[in-house]
């Protein structure tokens, strides 16, 4: 990250509200075109979040860079996920209504419970209770292909709550 993106990045957690391009343009002493480009650069990696307000974009912090910049086409990113995807074990990435929100395997399935081959959610759910409990959980379960071991882990935002819960799925032998 460069000077500019440092310094938009300090900007936006100063703020209290969401900001629009021309005012950071003009508390940065920048031009707007360049603070958008910056903006933009910012926005792929994750670390910033815009919406739409009339004709004008405001700008934010991103609570979550980790779960934003997975939804993007960020190189790093990218190859975390190639990476992944080389891995035997399922590793998913949960949201709190137990939608996958990615995974390392190509499955058509979008209830994490569906991914091992469950028609309902699992009872004593490890992921619901890494979401309640913030920490890390695991459990053995009985499947339709056998035995498999969760484990999970919380991915947390920058208030420390957590908002999506990595799943590892091991079949256990």
């Amino acid at each position: 990250m460069n000077m500019l993106e440092h310094k938009i990045i300090n900007l936006l957690k100063d703020k209290e509200e969401d900001i629009t391009i021309s005012e950071i343009a003009s508390s940065l002493a920048v031009d707007r075109h360049t603070a958008a480009k910056h903006l933009e650069v910012l926005k792929g990696k994750g670390l910033v979040e815009c919406r739409n307000i009339g004709k004008s974009r405001v700008w934010k912090v991103s609570k979550n860079p980790f779960i934003n910049a997975l939804k993007n086409n960020d190189a790093v990113i990218n190859n975390f996920k190639d990476i992944l995807k080389q891995v035997d074990d399922h590793v998913n990435i949960q949201s709190k209504n137990l939608d996958t929100i990615w995974t390392n395997k190509n499955l058509s399935k979008h209830k994490c419970y569906e991914t091992i081959g469950n028609g309902k959610k699992c009872k004593n759910c490890p992921i619901e209770k890494t979401f309640k409990s913030g920490s890390a959980h695991s459990a053995i379960f009985a499947s339709d292909n056998g035995k498999i071991r969760i484990l999970t882990q919380p991915i947390k935002d920058s208030n420390n709550n957590t908002v999506a819960v990595v799943e590892i799925v091991k079949k256990i032998k």
